[in-house]
């Protein structure tokens, strides 16, 4: 009925071994660096098993020095375990080594404590074509599904980069977990630096200035924030990211315009970090600095429409990669009848709302389906785009088949 989420498989050691014997495979290496993380090892792992129609031909766990089991965990659930005798601390440098420990023509990348969605790389292979990178979006979940955020292009289409500008200009469109590169391109390019948080951006900066790059808004990829995402320290990887920028900049004469507007994102995002930390002094300082140009003031403008369209294009995703569900005031019986066949997947319960307050509550923040009691419930909802069926409908099948399948990303 819905899609389970990568992270829901559960396979013996037995049962990885007779998916890797039974499913072709694609000319493509999975690189997964990892420190201290037997605890996600096997979601992650299980993630790219469960990859249809074809499996990687190499799956590469390089363990930087961990103190726990990771190793034994990686090499149990079916990956090549490659062990570096001390922690370096850089993602970077694990995945350096995996870049040089394979043959394979493509190498794709998975951080250990995030998974796929079982069509990952099955895009990414027909998405490829002459293109020495190709990347699909990622869903980031918080600790509550109305905080998770889509990253990546928001468009229709996929997005064709041909220089650096439209990374640097707006924000990277790519996450390490959903990208696949050329393995040839990635070593002439020196791989990735040691960049603090931000070794990524690096490397696909430097790419974009010899070769071109591709980009899907299929969402593809579960990335799980937690306390230890390099992400949470905000402030810094923005000034780290810049100075990447700076150095292309100086490097390759890079546009002053996409210059200009990634600096008026960058105090942007430093100003609402400063505020939510109660630093009004370095709030005001970022926002003058965002005034003072106008190509900065015209990015942030840029910047949020942006975010406003991630919002409700994030609100319509589910975390198990299909539509998200809302239910509307219904039949009390009815009600727990479906949350019944749910069997477990995210709920937005809006029953207890009047229909009113419900409706606005999708209007402002859209389902990517909406389960309702009455048809004049879903013909209102029709006419704001949301898709919708009465939830007798639903539970006689006859919407849940057609509509929720045909509503996944």
């Amino acid at each position: 009925m819905i899609a389970q989420s990568a992270s829901s498989a559960s396979l013996s050691p037995g049962e990885f071994a007779a998916a890797r014997a039974e499913l072709p495979r694609l000319p493509v290496c999975v690189v997964i660096p990892a420190y201290n993380r037997a605890s996600t090892l096997p979601r992650c792992l299980a993630s790219v098993w469960s990859q249809r129609p074809a499996l990687p031909a190499e799956v590469i766990v390089v363990d930087d020095g961990s103190t726990d089991d990771s190793a034994a965990v990686a090499s149990s659930h079916g990956a090549t375990v490659l062990r570096h005798p001390r922690n370096l601390g850089f993602a970077a440098i694990a995945r350096n080594t995996g870049l040089r420990a394979t043959s394979c023509e493509w190498v794709a990348f998975l951080d250990s404590d995030d998974e796929w969605l079982p069509h990952h790389l099955d895009h990414l292979w027909e998405l490829r074509g002459d293109h020495a990178l190709a990347g699909s979006s990622s869903l980031r979940c918080g600790t509550h599904p109305d905080e998770d955020r889509i990253h990546g292009p928001i468009t229709r289409t996929p997005v064709e980069l041909h220089s650096p500008e439209r990374l640097i200009s707006t924000h990277n469109l790519f996450t390490a977990s959903g990208s696949m590169i050329r393995r040839e391109v990635a070593l002439e390019l020196g791989g990735f630096q040691p960049i603090w948080g931000v070794e990524d951006f690096d490397l696909w900066v430097r790419l974009l200035e010899r070769h071109t790059a591709i980009c899907s808004p299929r969402v593809t990829v579960i990335y799980h924030q937690h306390g230890d995402n390099l992400s949470a320290e905000g402030a810094r990887m923005l000034r780290v990211q810049h100075e990447v920028v700076t150095a292309w900049t100086r490097r390759a004469g890079g546009s002053r315009v996409a210059f200009e507007r990634s600096e008026g994102v960058m105090h942007w995002d430093l100003m609402r970090l400063a505020l939510s930390l109660g630093q009004w002094g370095a709030a005001s300082k970022n926002g003058l600095a965002i005034l003072s140009m106008r190509r900065r003031t015209l990015s942030v403008a840029v910047l949020l429409r942006d975010r406003f369209l991630e919002r409700r294009a994030s609100a319509r995703l589910g975390r198990d990669g299909g539509p998200s569900i809302a239910l509307l005031p219904c039949n009390v019986d009815e009600r727990q009848a479906f949350i019944d066949r749910l069997d477990g997947q995210t709920l937005r319960d809006l029953s207890g709302q009047p229909t009113a307050r419900a409706v606005l509550t999708l209007i402002r923040r859209p389902a990517g389906f909406a389960v309702v009691g009455s048809r004049s419930q879903a013909a209102l909802l029709r006419l704001f785009g949301m898709r919708a069926g009465t939830i007798r409908d639903v539970l006689s099948h006859s919407a849940v088949e057609t509509t929720w399948d045909a509503g996944g990303t």
